[in-house]
């Protein structure tokens, strides 16, 4: 089985084997505070000392082991999948034994949960308006017209009554720029249908 959201690599599957080698519980307890941090480089000395005493691991196992599960993370972060799903495919393609895929799984439901939650805690789009200005030539000099945009978005959140406006003010590089950006959205959004 092939799966798309990871590339399978040695170094990959040498952590996964570090991974398969420590205790279900121990893990269980690393995922959690893995799961605090956003990038692989935050933990201080201190806690890198307890984590390879209670894991009983040497300082190479150890960053080996933390990469891998921070990698793994943010890549099933970037995909839409059900937990039963990831869970078959962290054992069936990854080599994961069953009780680390079921703590991984865990962890991640959680932390998928949260993410999904600061979804609907962000600011939505409630209004454009927008003004655009052309400068142009007069009969004393001669230039090429110049655009300026000012692009003006009310955003609201769901807690806040109140509209927040966000103003714009776009060249003719920017003005092309948040074009192809959109319509490359939309073509994204064509593509699915």
């Amino acid at each position: 089985m092939n799966i798309s959201w990871i590339t399978i690599t040695s170094k990959l599957q040498a952590g996964i084997d570090v991974i398969n080698s420590v205790e279900v519980n121990e893990f269980s307890t690393l995922l959690q505070q893995i799961k605090r941090y956003n990038s692989d480089n935050t933990f201080t000395q201190p806690e890198l000392e307890t984590m390879q005493e209670s894991l009983g691991l040497n300082s190479t196992k150890l960053e080996l082991l933390i990469q891998t599960v921070f990698y793994i993370f943010k890549q099933s972060l970037k995909v839409i999948l059900k937990p039963t799903t990831l869970q078959k495919q962290l054992v069936e393609t990854l080599n994961f034994r069953r009780d680390k895929a079921e703590a991984f799984v865990k962890a991640w439901t959680i932390q998928t949960k949260i993410d999904f939650e600061n979804l609907e805690d962000r600011y939505k789009l409630h209004q454009i308006s927008w003004e655009l200005n052309l400068q142009t030539s007069s009969p004393i000099e001669s230039r090429e017209a110049v655009p300026n945009l000012r692009l003006k978005l009310g955003l609201t959140k769901s807690d806040m009554p109140q509209t927040k406006n966000l103003t714009l003010e776009l060249d003719k590089k920017g003005l092309l720029q948040i074009y192809n950006t959109f319509e490359n959205i939309q073509n994204k959004i064509d593509f699915l249908r």
